[in-house]
């Protein structure tokens, strides 16, 4: 197996205290009325719209439900066409089907800006729309109010999307009420707080609007170093440099990447299916997952409230001409590997993994993890041990056009091209890369791999006991202060990360006993307030990989998961009262594999 890199960042989060002052502005003039006149050809009103710098006429409009986000619940449907600034861009949803507590995404592509100067007057050429511009709300919103999809809310959707699958509906409210306290200065929408509703009703039109925002509206159409605007970005298409020029801008205030805190108190328990197979919980969670469907489901998820004192019990059913192979993610598994149960006293990620009986190759393979193999670019050097005669048997078999796999160079599948045996032990080959569709016509592999400090770059235990191994300055990178204790033993799972040196003592230059602690700087404000941490975290990582290969159908199924446990011991200094609220992650540092 090839080996892969692995970028672990430890997280830590801190909460500080966010301090705003409420701004007032005079009466704003709604145009909303004349919009909600206007019908469309099912005599619909027209109740949103999507602006980018003015609104995007012809805009293709697609509804998703946030828990399922592959397809859409509604559209594509056609934003109105038009070079009037009140209807162009104007949209309606019904969304059937879905419930008014139902969070949903709406996201709106393509389609022409018509005041892309935004002087509030319809362009002669309208500036074509590549992106795409999101907006998220519950059902009942899009249902009863006037929403807008603009680059604000867009902003908001990129720090919200990766947090969405880890929290319950009710609980994302909580991440979307900090994001509008970091986006939103003072109320727009009129029910007197700062909320989500102030960034969906958000019009980039309105002057009033922009001055209640939190940040320099003008920032959009403000070039960066790489002479490149986000407006630009966005009516481009180029997500990657959106999503860096957001990293850039708000990454002392915010992340992309934020992870639950102790305000978050609900657990989130997932069942996954791998080979050919189906698992459930039953009544009363009802969780199922089921490979061999004509439309197979793969995965479940259910939200529960945390309770050490329950669990929740899955079983598995192989389907024909297969069987179960292993659970993971379990506490306590059957004998007959039927049934397993874990408790919800966390989150709780659970695999049932089956393979098929019967393995069919495409040629012979042979596995040269017994012998020691010197790998070139194409050409292998086998040296077969003496003692191991069914190797010996096998390889005086071998011949052009056999596979051969082992783990040396990070692991190898190659074709033979041309052999030559030098002696009964010794071989040189010849080698093409080759793949797994060459190689399998049907079966089932399995890889587990729990990482070890042996598997830390440059890992060289040393010889006396007690004394601490040596690995590669690249074996972890991190904030200054934090550093990677390095086990003696090479099979020891646990990966020991100490955030602070411990105390030294040195003389002054008068002769006087200095002693000197450094701790981990966490959050600097520039303005003498600082955040730092002490202590360790210790994590285990392992690895699962699989892939299931199906006769004549090829490949159904390929796996890739990293797990990451992890136990903090850390101590939290701020040197004064911080002025924001941000409970976010902070990277400190890098472990590669």
């Amino acid at each position: 197996m090839k080996r892969h890199r692995l970028a672990v960042s430890v997280l830590a989060l801190f909460a500080c205290v966010f301090s705003s002052t409420a701004s007032h502005s005079g009466k704003l003039l709604l145009m909303l009325p004349p919009l909600l006149a206007k019908r469309n050809g099912s005599n619909e009103p027209l109740a949103h719209q999507a602006v980018m710098v003015g609104p995007l006429a012809g805009a293709s409009v697609k509804a998703f439900k946030l828990a399922v986000l592959a397809v859409p619940a509604e559209g594509p449907k056609t934003a109105v066409q038009s070079n009037n600034l009140l209807s162009a861009g104007t949209f309606d949803l019904s969304l059937a089907g879905l419930t008014d507590n139902d969070w949903v995404v709406v996201e709106a592509s393509g389609g022409a800006d018509i005041d892309a100067n935004g002087n509030g007057i319809a362009d002669t050429s309208p500036a074509a729309n590549q992106g795409s511009l999101h907006a998220l709300a519950r059902a009942s919103d899009w249902r009863t109010k006037h929403l807008r999809i603009t680059p604000l809310t867009e902003i908001g959707w990129r720090y919200v999307e990766n947090f969405a699958s880890l929290v319950s509906a009710e609980e994302l409210s909580i991440r979307l009420a900090d994001l509008a306290k970091y986006l939103i200065k003072s109320d727009i929408n009129g029910n007197g707080i700062v909320d989500w509703d102030d960034i969906v009703t958000f019009n980039p039109e309105n002057q009033a609007h922009k001055t209640k925002l939190a940040f320099s509206y003008d920032w959009l159409s403000t070039a960066n170093d790489a002479g490149q605007t986000l407006l630009a970005s966005l009516r481009a298409g180029e997500t990657e440099t959106v999503l860096s020029q957001l990293d850039s801008t708000f990454s002392w205030l915010m992340t992309r990447f934020p992870v639950p805190d102790s305000r978050y108190h609900s657990i989130k328990v997932t069942l996954a299916v791998f080979g050919p197979g189906r698992a459930s919980s039953g009544a009363p969670h009802n969780l199922l997952v089921d490979s061999t469907r004509t439309s197979p489901v793969y995965e479940d998820n259910i939200f529960l409230s945390e309770n050490e004192n329950d669990h929740i019990t899955f079983t598995a059913a192989a389907d024909s001409n297969a069987k179960i192979l292993s659970w993971s993610g379990c506490e306590t598994i059957s004998a007959d590997l039927k049934q397993c149960t874990v408790p919800l006293n966390k989150s709780q990620s659970v695999i049932a993994n089956f393979g098929r009986t019967e393995t069919i190759l495409k040629g012979v393979v042979h596995d040269l993890s017994r012998a020691n193999n010197i790998i070139g670019t194409s050409s292998i050097a086998v040296f077969l041990p003496s003692d191991m005669n069914d190797l010996i048997t096998e390889m005086a078999a071998a011949k052009v056009g056999d596979f051969i796999v082992g783990d040396d160079g990070g692991g190898f599948l190659r074709k033979i091209t041309e052999l030559k045996k030098l002696s009964p032990t010794y071989y040189d080959l010849q080698t093409a890369e080759a793949s797994l569709d060459e190689v399998i016509s049907q079966g089932t592999g399995h890889i587990y791999k729990q990482l070890t400090n042996g598997d830390l770059e440059g890992y060289a235990a040393l010889a006396a006991v007690g004394m601490q191994a040596t690995v590669s300055p690249v074996a972890f990178t991190g904030l200054e202060g934090a550093s990677l204790k390095v086990s003696e033993r090479p099979d020891d799972t646990r990966f020991v990360i100490t955030l602070g040196e411990q105390p030294t003592s040195s003389a002054s230059a008068d002769g006087r006993a200095m002693t000197r602690s450094l701790e981990v700087v966490l959050y600097d404000d520039k303005k003498g307030g600082t955040l730092s941490a002490k202590g360790e975290i210790t994590l285990d990582i392992s690895i699962d990989t699989g892939f299931d290969y199906k006769l004549l159908d090829g490949l159904q199924e390929f796996k890739f998961i990293v797990k990451v446990d992890s136990e903090r011991k850390v101590e939290l200094t701020a040197s004064q009262k911080l002025p924001f609220l941000a409970p976010d992650p902070i990277k400190i540092g890098t472990i590669p594999f």
